[in-house]
């Protein structure tokens, strides 16, 4: 199968389908999914990153936006119960980032009334060891899928 033609596909259908919008409308996100690397430390043959051919390419989100991206869900969702999911390439690769980011929106939530759910999209090898050297259990209502 042609994966690459479907995603190509894909992507035109969405896009067409934003653009019917009314100009200035847009629904408010009650998901935001930030893309922090396209780093990985697998080579998985069916991964989604590779149909845009970014896999492994050393390009990973700086902090600034990252912490936009929070601001943006806090500041447009409407929902009580927002969720962040951090995603990739390879989202522990970057977990520096995700602490700031987590430690961030928590201290937030309270100004914006909103209890966010942080969400880590990994493969799981460096899950491991994240939880040996304690940094995944340092961020409140993160988990594994």
């Amino acid at each position: 199968m042609d994966y690459s033609g479907l995603y190509q596909r894909l992507s035109r259908l969405f896009g067409t389908v934003c653009h019917q919008l009314p100009d200035g409308f847009a629904p408010p996100p009650f998901q935001v999914y930030v893309e922090l690397t396209y780093r990985c430390n697998l080579d998985c043959p069916f991964c989604s990153t590779k149909f845009g051919g970014f896999f492994n390419k050393d390009l990973d989100m700086s902090e600034d936006i990252a912490v936009g991206c929070i601001d943006i869900l806090l500041n447009n969702s409407a929902s009580d119960t927002p969720q962040l999911f951090f995603f990739g390439g390879e989202p522990l690769l970057k977990m520096d980032l995700i602490k700031k980011c987590v430690d961030l929106g928590r201290k937030s939530e309270i100004e914006y009334r909103k209890k966010i759910r942080f969400v880590i999209v990994t493969n799981g090898v460096l899950h491991r060891v994240a939880i040996h050297t304690e940094r995944i259990e340092r961020i409140p209502l993160a988990s594994m899928d």
